[in-house]
């Protein structure tokens, strides 16, 4: 017999006091459910009634079923009692996982979802006692070294570098693009420093040139055509250098901005070569520093 009833086609202003004293001339009610729209907050166009005994539910649907409220007819029926779902032991793991990992992201959430299913609790449990021992011995930086990773970016970055690439590609499409964005990271690093060694050595080159010239008592000999020529031939060399330097750095930042398409990694290297040749051209030319 009915105890927890399903009233349908309610209207919005009928409140729960009403629907409670209604049911009530027929038996005791044990509690109203009168649900609300999430984004609006109005009463949505059903509620539970829960009696307290079974066999009054069961006068109540015969008395208010087809019965009118505020305008419109109401209809009145036995709640079905609502299904258990069955807790799916993956899901559940990577829940745990996720919660365990402070991760909020939902994309994040589901990358962990997809781990626990593609390569199972036991893999996962080894990424999550790895991840534990890096965050006690101070984490791991970004890709950038800007910052530390979160939890849940040690826990994915182990997943990623452990896992088969065929598994990887299905649950981090975007890996690759990843794996060239840090060779270019490292790429551009690299010529950076190169270009602070270059700036160190002409620092070194103009001390030095500096330190001959107040420490020689002897006045220093005037050149000689032969060196002047030399001079200025490495002085239109520098000029195209630096023209050349100039072009491809803005070559280089069109290919950052998206305007121009691939070409990162010879453009990187060419960038260090015209540095390089600089360095040594300025180090045997003092004079043109």
């Amino acid at each position: 017999m009915p105890k927890s009833l399903f009233i349908k086609n309610l209207a919005p202003t009928v409140t729960e006091d009403q629907l409670k004293a209604i049911f009530g001339e027929v038996g005791d009610v044990e509690a109203i459910q009168r649900p609300t729209d999430r984004e609006t907050g109005e009463p949505r166009g059903f509620a539970f009634v829960h009696m307290v005994k079974a066999k009054d539910g069961e006068i109540a649907i015969e008395r208010y079923n087809g019965h009118e409220i505020a305008g419109q007819v109401l209809e009145v029926l036995e709640a079905k009692k609502a299904k258990k779902k069955k807790v799916d032991p993956d899901f559940k793991l990577s829940t745990e996982v996720a919660d365990e990992l402070e991760e909020t992201v939902k994309r994040a959430r589901i990358q962990i979802w997809r781990i626990v299913q593609e390569c199972g609790a036991d893999f996962v449990n080894e990424l999550i006692t790895e991840t534990r021992k890096i965050i006690a011995d101070g984490g791991l930086d970004t890709l950038d070294g800007q910052r530390k990773r979160t939890k849940g970016g040690i826990f994915l970055r182990l997943a990623k570098e452990k896992m088969d690439a065929e598994t990887r590609a299905k649950i981090f499409p975007n890996w690759r693009e990843l794996k060239q964005r840090e060779k270019e990271r490292k790429a551009a690093k690299r010529v950076e420093e190169e270009a602070k060694q270059a700036k160190r050595n002409d620092s070194a080159a103009k001390k030095d040139h500096l330190a001959s010239s107040n420490g020689s008592s002897k006045p220093k000999a005037p050149p000689t055509p032969e060196q002047l020529a030399q001079l200025d031939e490495a002085k239109d060399h520098l000029v195209e250098l630096r023209q050349t330097e100039k072009a491809v750095e803005q070559r280089l930042a069109d290919i950052k901005s998206g305007k121009i398409k691939g070409g990162m990694m010879s453009a990187l290297k060419e960038v260090a070569d015209i540095k390089g040749q600089i360095a040594i051209l300025l180090k045997k030319y003092p004079p043109l520093a």
